[in-house]
C-alpha cells in the first residue's frame, strides 16, 4: 500500500482551460489544473497520505511544488477573442463544441482594439481571402499584431497564403512531407500540456494536416504540403504548428484538421476509438494556452463504486412499468431499439448478481413480452413516455443501485442524460403549494460518467455486464436519509437525445443497518 501512487482519476475535459500535469491515461489524469475565471483549481488524485509524505521524498516535493504553484500563480484575465469564419462551420464547432467564449464574425473589422486574440479559421483560399477584410481591416490586422496582439491562422492553403502575405507584409513558405504524424520539436508556452500523444491521431479518410501535393492543391495519399509564415519557430516536426514573432505580438500558424477527424470504424484499439476526443482536446489546449476563455466545464470525479459486501439487496418490482422488450430479433419488430441488433438476447431472466448487488431481470413471458423501462429521446421514439412517475418501493435503504444503459447516446460528457427521483414516505400526500424539498432527492445520470451507449466498446464507465457488443452499467447512489422510508422512484428525461434503458433497480441495506 505504501507504494500506491493513485487509485482513481479525473476525466480529462474535451474543452475548457485545463492543463494535464501528470498521468494522462490517455482519457484520465491524476494531476490536472483547471483555470476558472481569474483563478485555478488543482485536481489531484495522488495518494498524499501522511504515511506516503513521511516515507517518500518525491511525494513531499511534488506536494510542495503544487502548493507553491497555487500560491504564486498570479490572477489571470481571459483573453478577449475574435473568431472570423465566413462559412460558419468552424465557428459553430468552437462555440458549441468547445464552449469557446468569443465574438464571432464573418469578416475582419477595421477596429481590433477590443481584442487580444484573433482567430482566422477559414476563408483563407483565394478569392475568399480577398473578401475576408472589411475596408481598412488588412492594415488594422497588421497593426493589431505589431502592437502586441495574437493572430492564429488555421488551415492556410497556397492561394490563401499569398493573400495573407500581402495583407501582413510577410512571406509564406511551402513544404511537402510524407510522414503520417507529428512530434514536438521545440518546447514553448504555446505547447503547455500538449505532448506527442496529442499529435498522433489515427484517422480514417482524413489527413493530419491540410493540403496535398497534387498539382491542383487537392490532398493525395502520400505527399502533404504545409504553408506557414517564413522565419517562424517550427514547434513541431513537420511544421504543422509554427510561431512567428511580429512586432510586439505573435502570429501562430496551425495546420491541423482537428474538426474533420473521425474515429476509425475499427474500434478494437484505443486510439481508433478516441481520436475525435484527442483532436478536440488538442485544439482546446492550444486555445487555452493562448489565453482564450471557455464556458465552465468542471469534469466529474471518477471514483470506484462503494464496496457493497455485507449489504442485502432487495430488487424493486418493475413489473407494473416495463414497456419494452430486451430482445430485438428484427428491424421493425418493436423490440429494444428496433434495429434488429439482437438486443440483450444473452441476458437471462431471473436474479443476477452484478457488482455486489442483486437485480431481477423480468421474464417476458409473464409480462406481455416486456422487461425494460425505455423512455423517449429528444427526437426519437416519441410514442414512448418522457417519464415514469411511480415505481413503488416502500422500504428503507442505505444505497440504491440502478442497472441501465442508454441508446443513440449523444449527450455531452458529464451532462445529465436523464434523472431518477427518489420520493420519501409522505410524498404522495403532498398537494400543490406545499414544500416538496424534504421529500425528494434527485439522482442525475451523467453521460459517459454513470452510463454510456449500450452498444460497442465506447468511452465512459466500465460495464458491469457485457456480452459481445452489448453492455449494461451499474450506478450506485448513497441515500443521505437512510432513516426515511423510500415511498417510490420516478424516472424522467431531461431533453437529451439519449434513450434511457432501465433493466433493474435494487435497494441495499446492511445487516444490521448501519
Amino acid at each position: 500500500a505504501s507504494e500506491l501512487v493513485f487509485s482513481c482519476a479525473f476525466t480529462i475535459p474535451e474543452s475548457g482551460s485545463m492543463r494535464v500535469i501528470l498521468g494522462q491515461l490517455p482519457e484520465h489524469a491524476v494531476l490536472m489544473e483547471l483555470r476558472e475565471g481569474r483563478g485555478s483549481i488543482l485536481l489531484s488524485a495522488l495518494e498524499w497520505t501522511p504515511g506516503k509524505l513521511r516515507e517518500d521524498p518525491a511525494a513531499r516535493r511534488l506536494l510542495h511544488q503544487s502548493l507553491r504553484h497555487l500560491a504564486e500563480s498570479p490572477p489571470t484575465t481571459p483573453a478577449r477573442t475574435l473568431v472570423v469564419d465566413r462559412e460558419g462551420g468552424r465557428a459553430a464547432a468552437l462555440r458549441e463544441g468547445l464552449g469557446l467564449r468569443a465574438d464571432f464574425r464573418g469578416q475582419v473589422p477595421a477596429e481590433l482594439d477590443a481584442y487580444d486574440v484573433v482567430l482566422l479559421t477559414t476563408a483563407t483560399k483565394a478569392p475568399a481571402a480577398a473578401e475576408l477584410f472589411a475596408e481598412g481591416a488588412a492594415a488594422g490586422l497588421s497593426r493589431f499584431v505589431r502592437e502586441g496582439g495574437t493572430l492564429l491562422l488555421q488551415g492556410i492553403d497556397p492561394a490563401g497564403g499569398a493573400e495573407l502575405a500581402a495583407a501582413l507584409e510577410l512571406d509564406f513558405q511551402r513544404e511537402s512531407h510524407r510522414s503520417p504524424r507529428a512530434v514536438i520539436r521545440l518546447r514553448d508556452p504555446l505547447l503547455a500540456g500538449i505532448g506527442d500523444g496529442d499529435l498522433a491521431w489515427e484517422m480514417q479518410n482524413t489527413r493530419f494536416w491540410r493540403w496535398g501535393g497534387g498539382g491542383d492543391g487537392t490532398p493525395t495519399d502520400v505527399v502533404h504540403e504545409l504553408v506557414y509564415p517564413s522565419g517562424g519557430a517550427r514547434l513541431t516536426d513537420p511544421a504543422i504548428l509554427v510561431s512567428l514573432p511580429y512586432g510586439e505580438g505573435v502570429i501562430v500558424s496551425d495546420s491541423t484538421r482537428w474538426l474533420e477527424v473521425r474515429n476509425r470504424a475499427d474500434r478494437r484499439h484505443l486510439w481508433n476509438r478516441n481520436t475525435e476526443r484527442i483532436a478536440r482536446r488538442y485544439q482546446a489546449k492550444l486555445l487555452a494556452n493562448l489565453g482564450c476563455d471557455f464556458e465552465s466545464e468542471l469534469m466529474p470525479f471518477i471514483a470506484p463504486p462503494p464496496d457493497l459486501e455485507g449489504y442485502t439487496s432487495r430488487p424493486v418490482d418493475l413489473g407494473g412499468v416495463v414497456n419494452r422488450s430486451r430482445l430485438d430479433p428484427r428491424q421493425g419488430g418493436g423490440g429494444w431499439i428496433d434495429g434488429g441488433t439482437g438486443g440483450l438476447q444473452n441476458l437471462a431472466s431471473g436474479d443476477i448478481e452484478l457488482g455486489g448487488a442483486s437485480f431481477r431481470i423480468l421474464d417476458e413471458e409473464r409480462f406481455d413480452g416486456k422487461s425494460v423501462v425505455m423512455l423517449r429521446g429528444r427526437d426519437r421514439f416519441s410514442d414512448l413516455p418522457a417519464q415514469i412517475v411511480d415505481i413503488p418501493v416502500g422500504r428503507h435503504a442505505e444505497y440504491v443501485a440502478f442497472l441501465h444503459a442508454s441508446a443513440l447516446a449523444r449527450a455531452p460528457v458529464g451532462e445529465n442524460a436523464w434523472e431518477y427521483e427518489i420520493r420519501y414516505e409522505g410524498f404522495a400526500q403532498l398537494i400543490d403549494g406545499m414544500d416538496f424539498e424534504p421529500f425528494v432527492q434527485t439522482v442525475p445520470v451523467r453521460a459517459q460518467v454513470d452510463v454510456r451507449d449500450w452498444y460497442g466498446d465506447r468511452e465512459g464507465p466500465e460495464p458491469v455486464w457485457s456480452r459481445g457488443d452489448a453492455n449494461l452499467f451499474m450506478q450506485v447512489w448513497r441515500n443521505p436519509h437512510p432513516d426515511k422510508a423510500i415511498e417510490s422512484i420516478a424516472i424522467r428525461t431531461v431533453g437529451q437525445p439519449d434513450l434511457p434503458l432501465v433493466l433493474g433497480i435494487t435497494t441495499l441495506e446492511s445487516n444490521p443497518p448501519r
